[in-house]
């Protein structure tokens, strides 16, 4: 069965849920109220679809015995869960031609390298300067 999004009538929840293609009507799971709102979403995935990729590549990573957040997204594997797996895992997806948080601290050792090594050949200059003899003849 699809995943769907809802949008409750009565407190404007927004939600997943799982549902047949002509099923309507869904308890929104924080007021409890049925709502037929249903939203226009892009489909393409359902939970019982393991070989959606997303899905796949999610799952090889989540840990097996993680916590609630992880055994929730294993169970139901939906945007919701994962984008909640996410937060408390503290990983997110890179964005569109957002380089990796790996080169930016590379860049960073290696300016800091090249800083260091102009203020070290500085620092020798100026000690030389004011230790040299000047011989006029």
């Amino acid at each position: 069965m699809p995943i769907y999004d809802y949008k409750c009538d009565s407190c404007g929840h927004e939600f997943e849920a799982i549902a047949k293609i002509d099923e309507r009507v869904t308890q929104c799971p924080v007021c409890g109220v049925e709502t037929n709102h249903r939203l226009c979403t892009c489909t393409g995935g359902n939970a019982s679809n393991e070989d959606v990729p997303w899905i796949r590549t999610v799952r090889e990573v989540v840990d097996k015995e993680g916590g609630a957040h992880c055994q929730e997204f294993l169970k139901d594997p939906t945007r919701s869960n994962f984008k909640n797996w996410q937060k408390k895992e503290g990983v997110r997806f890179l964005e569109p031609g957002e380089e990796n948080p790996s080169k930016w601290k590379k860049k960073r050792e290696e300016k800091i390298a090249q800083t260091h090594k102009h203020l070290t050949k500085k620092c020798v200059d100026g000690l030389r300067k004011r230790r040299s003899i000047n011989v006029q003849g």
